[in-house]
């Protein structure tokens, strides 16, 4: 029997990334939540170990998105930095050099830090991806 996929909110996808993104190994993951009225509501910084790590965990997101029909712009990005627009959720994995040249972080000196973590337990409880045909 084929199991539903909960519809997620802005939070509950951005907190389920970065624990996709924690479960492939990648690193220094922070969740932040925007002031109300801008482009997006959350962003997510994880930071992958190479390039192909980064493009790898993006790909599986943009998988979750398309079972849990999350509209979302396709997938962005090279020199190991991706990006996955999802509207009100942006997801960003780079490597160290890109995330330390960029700092992010600092511009967004205004955002609130989500403990994306201690969220977890409140969230839908999402089926895993189907293996094979």
């Amino acid at each position: 029997m084929p199991v539903s996929m909960p519809t997620l909110s802005p939070l509950a996808l951005a907190c389920r990334a970065a624990e996709l993104c924690a479960g492939k190994a990648v690193a220094d993951i922070l969740v932040f939540r925007f002031p109300p009225g801008g482009e997006f509501e959350y962003t997510v910084l994880a930071t992958a170990r190479s390039e192909r790590q980064a493009y790898a965990v993006m790909d599986e997101l943009a998988g979750l998105c398309k079972r849990c029909r999350i509209a979302h712009y396709p997938l962005e990005g090279e020199a190991g930095w991706y990006i996955l627009d999802c509207h009100q959720v942006v997801i960003h994995a780079m490597g160290a050099a890109q995330r330390e040249h960029y700092a992010l972080e600092r511009l967004w000196r205004h955002a609130e830090r989500v403990d994306w973590e201690r969220e977890l337990p409140g969230l839908p409880v999402l089926a895993p991806p189907r293996r094979g045909g």
